[in-house]
């Protein structure tokens, strides 16, 4: 129970036990392929490994419509250069956007970057939960999408509006960033290519229910739309749109929109 827990707790669960301390298997849950296939998606690949390190619990008590994030972090996951190599050589050959976030190693993740540039593989990261970024890995990504709490952690500056988060999404292309998207919720995003003067996404107006999977239901949909070769406007908008159908239900994986719904 929320009431429970307390800033700073460790979480103490069967599934961080096991993530910190036991061999993990990434394998489909119950009606994951049905739910994939619904969403449009082809094809998934799962990899086994091992995750070493304690789970971090960081809290944020829910108000309706407000976010409540656990995140179970891995400090080191066992030989990942090995493991990109190895298991995922296949999908990368084959792949045309790679998406990460920071719940697994930096070091993994600059690996993958590199790896996925010299497959002409379009980088995404999302910077969740928010830490230091070097400028190696910030160069490695051809877009970085924060919302407006990691943005502030990442800049040390406050973002509330579009000018702050104009700023902020400024500060982030002088550390290394190709292009930034900050995402503010139902204030919209704000979009800094190479060259062109930032853009503001609007937002759908949808009732809200639960914000939990709004931004990975955002990121996803980004990430599908480049895949399908869209332009960036159309992309941006269907991303906005499927972190607004994501917001009108509640939980994670069941407020994910399919593809017909996002249409």
């Amino acid at each position: 129970p929320h009431s429970a827990l307390t800033p700073g707790q460790p979480l103490q669960t069967p599934g961080a036990d096991l993530c910190s301390q036991a061999e993990h298997r990434r394998g489909p849950e119950p009606g994951m392929r049905q739910r994939r296939q619904a969403r449009g998606v082809r094809k998934a690949r799962h990899f086994q490994h091992r995750l070493v390190g304690q789970p971090l619990y960081r809290p944020a008590l829910p108000r309706v419509g407000d976010n409540h994030l656990v995140a179970v972090v891995a400090q080191r996951v066992h030989d990942p250069q090995r493991h990109l190599r190895v298991a995922a050589a296949a999908a990368f050959r084959h792949a045309r956007v790679i998406v990460a976030q920071l719940e697994i190693p930096l070091d993994t993740v600059q690996y993958a970057f590199q790896f996925a540039r010299k497959q002409n593989c379009l980088t995404i990261l999302n910077p969740a939960p928010a830490q230091p970024l070097s400028r190696k890995i910030l160069e490695l990504t051809d877009i970085v999408i924060p919302n407006e709490t990691e943005a502030a952690q990442l800049t040390g500056m406050q973002v509330q509006d579009f000018e702050s988060a104009q700023n902020a999404a400024n500060v982030l292309k002088q550390m290394g960033a190709r292009r930034v998207l900050i995402t503010m919720g139902d204030k919209g995003a704000v979009f800094l290519d190479d060259d062109t003067p930032a853009q503001t996404i609007a937002p759908f107006a949808v009732q809200v229910v639960d914000t939990t999977a709004a931004g990975d239901a955002f990121v996803g949909a980004l990430a599908a739309a480049r895949a399908r070769n869209k332009d960036w406007t159309t992309s941006l908008r269907e991303a906005s749109g499927a972190g607004a159908l994501a917001a009108t239900k509640l939980g994670a994986q069941p407020s994910l929109p399919t593809r017909a719904e996002l249409d």
